[in-house]
């Protein structure tokens, strides 16, 4: 009996032994299946932002813009990341599936680890359809690679997320300007609205930044862009705020 016992003990041992052996190895990989990781950090190479008033300054690089005063107020949703914390959890922590979709067409065109800030007037995945979703990326790809990006794979993921997808180009103010124009239709309700792409180069970065709305915002994105400031590799100010390299 006591050999029986024994070897019982013995069984009861190895199977928690092997149990915590699996769980110890499989964890990192169940937590990443669960929460997946985002590749936004410092230690990366990502950029990231602060803000004073209603400044943004985008680092390492000095850049710098303004967003209109109102969206600081307050906001029943978070409506403003900066770090690079916020960031890396903004897919999953506040809500984005108002705005998964949208993200999914952002991200198949720039990399999510090279945005810097995302801000709106109201929060990010929020249930409206009446606002305005910004972000900026600070990114390796040049002009010509981020206007392919957009024509193709922001194309080709619009129209697989949403039912009808368009693209348009022009210039705004120095700036490249291309913009998919997409029918979502998930029910009986049809919306119409834009993700729309204004891309510069300074130095050796291409400055993107990224609007989703539907009603016209072209005061709120113009006092954006207008007021981005960019500082060239000696540190010092271009002369002309919107002077491209």
């Amino acid at each position: 009996m006591k050999k029986y016992i024994i070897r019982f003990g013995v069984l009861i041992l190895a199977f928690l032994v092997g149990t915590t052996f699996i769980y110890l190895t499989a964890w990192e990989k169940i937590t990443d299946f669960i929460t997946p990781k985002s590749k936004h950090s410092v230690e990366n190479g990502s950029p990231f932002s602060t803000i004073e008033k209603n400044k943004f300054t985008i680092k390492p690089f000095n850049a710098s813009f303004d967003i209109p005063e109102k969206w600081l107020e307050y906001k029943r949703e978070k409506n403003i990341f900066l770090n690079c914390s916020e960031l890396e959890k903004i897919d999953f922590e506040y809500g984005i599936n108002f705005d998964e979709e949208d993200g999914q067409v952002m991200d198949a065109v720039i990399p999510f680890e090279n945005c810097a800030a995302n801000f709106g007037d109201k929060g990010w995945g929020n249930s409206n359809w009446n606002d305005i979703q910004g972000r900026v990326y600070a990114t390796n790809l040049t002009l010509n690679e981020v206007g392919e990006k957009i024509e193709k794979n922001g194309f080709n993921k619009a129209s697989s997320v949403f039912e009808k997808a368009s693209v348009k180009s022009s210039e705004y103010n120095g700036w490249q300007h291309k913009s998919l124009d997409v029918l979502d239709a998930p029910t009986h309700f049809m919306l119409f609205k834009e993700i729309c792409f204004y891309y510069r180069a300074f130095d050796d970065k291409t400055v993107v930044f990224t609007f989703l709305h539907t009603d016209k915002y072209e005061s709120e994105i113009n006092l954006i862009l207008s007021s981005f400031k960019w500082n060239t590799k000696d540190n010092k100010p271009s002369e002309n705020n919107l002077q491209a390299k």
